[in-house]
């Protein structure tokens, strides 16, 4: 199942007081699978934020279509099993955390017990159980943070939406944030969240997307991403006998040996190699680059 699907979609704004348009989605193309946690990275003025109003239903494509959970944004069923936590949460102040989480549980009609437990718990996860009587005005921004991430989650959505939601949290707070996040995606549950911390995607996502001048410029899996095939890859071996010429610049490993390959052919030619010289392969690992490195490198195109 297709947790978030757009095609070619274009949106464009008219700014100004003669009305002259700017695009920002210049044909979108972006499939997120159930039960992914999703990262969106882009730069300010990327198309993020409009992105995600397309997918909340908050406005129109021009062109291209759009569907969450396989409905159209735009109908209100659509936005049942959605959650959604904006970049700037604003809440009413004079409200505690279990006031503002029994208001929100009550738009979605979930009966009094269950949702008792549920903002019992979600106020556990992040921290705040003990300030759930508080005034909101008193609260720290890493604690409106939590209190938008755990309000976003209170319907126990099947899609999870996210602006930026890291800012203003400290290093516990994104360790919680990490933690809820794998809880609640067991079981097909799916998480799209924009940020300009690129670490944190890195270590909390399983897919990316990078989103350039309006357009996806790459997509896939975390994993598959990271893996630069113009790298080269290590080779780690033992060897009895004296090493030949072709091994020489091979570096002492313990045990074993570690020499670099600086491609495909070069690889296999080491690999030939060791063993014509009866040695023995213990592993052939390809180097991998950071998400940030990557995320630069393709902008820089």
């Amino acid at each position: 199942m297709k947790a978030i699907n757009l095609n070619q979609v274009k949106k464009s704004f008219k700014k100004g007081f003669i009305q002259k348009t700017f695009p920002v989605l210049t044909g979108v193309d972006l499939t997120v699978e159930a039960g992914s946690i999703f990262g969106f990275l882009g730069p300010n003025g990327a198309g993020k934020s409009t992105t995600i109003k397309l997918l909340l239903g908050l406005i129109h494509s021009d062109s291209g279509s759009v569907e969450i959970l396989e409905k159209n944004p735009q109908l209100a069923i659509s936005r049942k099993n959605v959650g959604y936590m904006p970049e700037h949460p604003y809440f009413y102040e004079h409200l505690s955390p279990i006031e503002l989480l029994k208001f929100y549980g009550g738009l979605f009609k979930i009966p009094k017990t269950i949702l008792m437990s549920r903002i019992h718990s979600l106020l556990e996860k992040v921290d705040l159980l003990e300030s759930k009587n508080k005034p909101i005005r008193t609260f720290s921004k890493g604690m409106l943070q939590k209190v938008g991430l755990i309000q976003a989650m209170i319907n126990d959505p099947d899609l999870l939406i996210l602006d930026e939601p890291l800012s203003g949290l400290d290093p516990v707070g994104r360790k919680e944030f990490r933690e809820l996040i794998h809880s609640f995606s067991k079981n097909g549950k799916t998480v799209f969240f924009s940020s300009h911390i690129i670490h944190d995607v890195e270590t909390i996502c399983n897919e990316v997307a990078f989103i350039k001048n309006g357009k996806i410029k790459s997509q896939g899996k975390l994993s598959d991403l990271l893996i630069d095939k113009n790298r080269v890859s290590e080779i780690l071996f033992n060897i009895n006998n004296a090493l030949p010429t072709e091994l020489r610049q091979a570096e002492k490993r313990g045990e074993y040996y570690l020499i670099h390959s600086t491609d495909v052919k070069h690889q296999n030619e080491l690999i030939r190699t060791i063993q014509k010289n009866e040695g023995v392969i213990i592993a052939v690992n390809q180097t991998k680059q950071g998400l940030e490195e990557l995320f630069l490198r393709d902008y820089e195109k």
